[in-house]
């Protein structure tokens, strides 16, 4: 009995189960699901692109948009200078002519290293005013030197009483068969003050101070005396000139000589090739030496290129071509008078300080009238 009541109260219970459990169409239908299939992700939405704005030009003084504002550019740092050259290499020789004719008007204008200008300068207060500046803005890295040139001779006379025995005389050489004075001249005296005593040294602050203590005093108004041996002073310069590095290349040194003259070399080997004439009634009468200045001025320079064996560079510099040649006097049939530093001997100077630079990779410029 038990069991059969069981059995009608399970059949009643499956007759009555569609009514609980809908059907999967409805299922889906109400909440858009699909059970018997894998769940679908659903696909983002891309914005639209945005268009960019048109290109504004940027107003005047203004910088462009979008873009940081450009730092201040500065100028490259200018190397130092003698006589507006630039001095860009690692080492300096300054050759600096103190003959007596740098004792002359400079006729240019002139401010001293403190940027006051200076009145009435001679060229040797150029040459010493320029040389502070140029070592003053050295950097401490530069090797420099400097070496000062003149020669002091006697005189040819012809005063009858006067010995030509005695050993203060020697043979001069004639010049395309042009012979000096009686055939003897006076040996010259070399004057070449230089600083440092050897070598070359570093442009540090101890250094260029000693430096333009020593110049201020070799390069003073008063020691302005002589004649030009160029020669001389090269030749105690080059001998300062380092060899190029181990390796290098172009087998030239890293030195640059700078060379200053206000006229053309008239000494060469204590050989005077232009020399005054004393008479003992009129007073001094000038000779026509531009023959023999000529031959000074190539054998100079034939051998200063001889010497520079390192290959140096050889920069030139002529102060007062307007006066270049002294000495070079020549007869003037039209005012019978002797003319003083012609013109043709000037042209000759500037061809020799010319043919010497370009011959060592330098070049010829001049500083002044």
């Amino acid at each position: 009995m038990r069991f059969a009541f069981t059995l009608a109260l399970l059949a009643a219970f499956v007759l009555c189960l569609p009514a609980f459990v809908p059907a999967q169409d409805s299922v889906g239908k109400k909440s858009g699901l699909k059970p018997d299939l894998p769940l679908e992700r659903p696909i983002p939405e891309v914005p639209p692109e945005e268009e960019e704005p048109p290109e504004t030009e940027p107003l005047p003084n203004e910088p462009p948009p979008n873009e940081p504002p450009p730092e201040e550019e500065l100028p490259p740092n200018p190397p130092p200078e003698f006589f507006e050259e630039p001095i860009e290499t690692a080492e300096v020789l300054f050759v600096i002519d103190r003959t007596g004719s740098m004792a002359a008007p400079a006729k240019m204008s002139l401010e001293d290293e403190n940027g006051d200008p200076v009145n009435g300068a001679t060229k040797i207060d150029v040459a010493r005013i320029e040389l502070i500046k140029s070592i003053n803005n050295l950097s401490d890295n530069v090797k420099f030197a400097i070496v000062c040139y003149s020669a002091l001779l006697g005189m040819v006379t012809k005063d009858t009483n006067f010995d030509y025995g005695t050993n203060k005389w020697a043979n001069f050489p004639p010049a395309q068969g042009e012979p000096a004075p009686f055939g003897y001249h006076i040996p010259a005296t070399n004057f070449l003050p230089a600083w440092p005593a050897s070598g070359m040294v570093k442009a540090t602050a101890t250094n260029k101070a000693t430096a333009i203590s020593w110049a201020q005093g070799m390069l003073a108004l008063s020691q302005a005396s002589g004649h030009t041996s160029i020669h001389a002073g090269m030749s105690l310069a080059l001998k300062r000139v380092t060899p190029p590095p181990p390796g290098s290349s172009s087998g030239k040194s890293a030195t640059t000589v700078f060379l200053l003259t206000d006229g053309a070399p008239n000494v060469l080997n204590a050989i005077c090739y232009s020399t005054y004439i004393v008479d003992s009634i009129t007073g001094f009468n000038y000779g026509n030496f531009g023959t023999w200045q000529r031959q000074c001025m190539d054998l100079t320079k034939s051998q200063i290129i001889a010497e520079n064996k390192y290959k140096a560079k050889i920069i030139t510099l002529g102060m007062g071509m307007d006066n270049a040649s002294p000495d070079t006097n020549v007869w003037n049939d039209g005012t019978k008078s002797y003319d003083f530093y012609p013109t043709q001997y000037n042209d000759f100077c500037r061809l020799f300080l010319t043919q010497l630079a370009e011959a060592t990779g330098g070049h010829y410029r001049e500083v002044s009238k």
